[in-house]
């Protein structure tokens, strides 16, 4: 007789097939076990030979000065801090707390990275590319918004962002003086009674003044962003006018394409009959950039697989080169290896090649290996993960 999984046989069955490892545990011969029970219910899909690869890496990179290390140490300083109390305490919601305590340390994470991302991405531009970021959080996003414009001079019509934007940029969001931030602060400090809702905009405000985002310039363009305006983002990154681009992994999840390719161009490449392949010569004509896209860390597996598949596309002009960077000698490392370890899974229940792979598999050498500066203070000081070559490999047309 056959088991019909349900909420409360699923427990026992998910044992069974992980045996004699724990069901969240990775183990390939259990997740082997996991795709033979159903694979009559898993759906095929039809694999495409594309004609242009994303070329993967993961890079391990080192603070650049010793104001950021000291940042990224006392987030992380806090967030145990924070986590030890909520243990201790076991209240009904600790787990949630705990959550947003590790949110609130990512954010800060990211911060870290943004004059780093910032720069890497002029550079880009500089040798011919159009630069991508898939980022996590709108403020840090909106940060490197803020370097490339005033840093580099970038202005904000050559910048296509899709994110959603933020009432919080928008240059009509509350702000609190001085004297109201410390009446509430001591309100609270004495056990008054605080709206939440106020302490939150309090905090958000601290961070964005101390981040130099609590007074960016309106041409910026930064408020809430509707779907037309998204629309029209997508757009000028898709003919060519807008030659960086920032993405959050959110909106990297609804089918989008920010691929080299020339769907909006008036200039056209011509097909080859049977494969779709464009004709080399053509591609020279076409106004678009090949793309370099940066990622920063995610914890979420589906996030990453859908950020990275948003400019490698099955009608792209030109290879794709993608890095994700972590912050070599700290907790970041770990997340690394979860997040390899969620990706390993999906490797086997997607049936069919996907370029997102290589950041688990090392199928492609993006980069040489480089041994770790004896001094990590140094100035650019990075370490590369070394990946072995391959390319040519079949993609999944459906991708989304």
């Amino acid at each position: 007789m056959k088991l019909i999984v349900d909420s409360e046989s699923w427990p026992m069955w998910a044992r069974n097939v992980a045996f004699p490892a724990a069901p969240e545990e990775y183990v390939e011969a259990a997740v082997d076990r996991l795709m033979t029970s159903i694979d009559p219910y898993v759906g095929k899909t039809t694999i495409i030979r594309s004609q242009f690869n994303a070329i993967n890496g993961v890079r391990m990179i080192y603070f650049e000065t010793e104001q950021e290390r000291k940042y990224y140490e006392d987030a992380y300083s806090r967030y145990l801090e924070a986590i030890d109390k909520l243990e201790a305490s076991d209240t009904r919601n600790s787990k949630f707390m705990m959550l947003v305590e590790w949110l609130k340390f990512r954010q800060a994470a990211e911060f870290c990275r943004c004059n780093f991302l910032a720069r890497e991405m002029y550079h880009d531009v500089q040798e011919g590319y159009a630069a991508m970021a898939a980022m996590c959080f709108k403020a840090s996003m909106a940060k490197v918004v803020s370097i490339l414009h005033s840093t580099y001079k970038v202005p904000r019509s050559q910048i296509g962002m899709i994110w959603g934007g933020s009432q919080a940029f928008a240059g009509t969001a509350e702000r609190f003086s001085t004297e109201d931030i410390q009446r509430v602060l001591l309100a609270a400090m004495a056990g008054d009674e605080v709206p939440a809702v106020t302490l939150r905009k309090i905090k958000q405000q601290l961070i964005f003044d101390s981040e130099g985002l609590g007074d960016l310039p309106p041409e910026l363009n930064l408020g809430p962003q509707n779907p037309a305006k998204r629309q029209l983002e997508i757009d000028r990154l898709q003919r060519g006018e807008a030659l960086f681009g920032l993405y959050s992994f959110k909106a990297g999840g609804v089918g989008l394409s920010l691929h080299h390719c020339d769907d909006m161009t008036k200039e056209k490449v011509r097909r080859k009959r049977g494969s779709n392949y464009a004709y080399l010569e053509d591609i020279p004509n076409i106004p678009t950039r090949p793309r370099k896209c940066h990622a920063t860390p995610t914890f979420s597996a589906v996030e990453l697989v859908q950020g990275l598949g948003r400019c490698p596309r099955l009608t792209s002009l030109s290879d794709t080169i993608q890095t994700m960077y972590f912050y070599r000698g700290t907790i970041e490392e770990k997340v690394a290896a979860a997040v390899s370890q969620k990706l390993k899974c999906l490797k086997k229940v997607i049936r069919g090649r996907e370029s997102w792979e290589d950041i688990i598999s090392g199928r492609n050498k993006a980069y040489e290996a480089a041994p770790p500066p004896p001094d990590v203070e140094r100035i650019n000081g990075n370490d590369m993960i070394d990946l072995d070559d391959g390319g040519g490999e079949d993609e999944d047309e459906n991708n989304d």
